[in-house]
C-alpha cells in the first residue's frame, strides 16, 4: 500500500495562519455590527431577536478563538 504524505512548507504555514487570523477578525467585526443592529432594532425585540443574538454571541466566540488563538499559533 502506498501512502503519500504531503508536508506543509514554512510559507504555507504563514499563509494559513494569516488567513485564519484575517477571517477571524472579519468575523469579529461583522458579528459585532450585526449584533448591535439586532439589539437596537425594535422589530427584533421578541424571541426571534433573542435567538439571533444568542447565535451571534456563539459565532462571535468562535471568531474570537480563531482570530486571537488559532491563527497566531499557526504563524508561530
Amino acid at each position: 500500500m502506498n501512502e503519500t504524505v504531503v508536508a506543509m512548507s514554512e510559507c504555507d504555514r504563514y499563509i494559513a495562519g494569516s488567513l485564519v487570523t484575517l477571517f477571524g477578525f472579519v468575523g469579529i467585526t461583522l458579528n459585532t455590527c450585526v449584533m448591535y443592529a439586532v439589539i437596537k432594532n425594535k422589530k427584533f425585540s421578541m424571541s426571534f431577536g433573542s435567538m439571533c443574538v444568542s447565535q451571534l454571541a456563539a459565532n462571535l466566540g468562535t471568531s474570537l478563538v480563531l482570530g486571537l488563538c488559532v491563527g497566531p499559533v499557526n504563524i508561530m
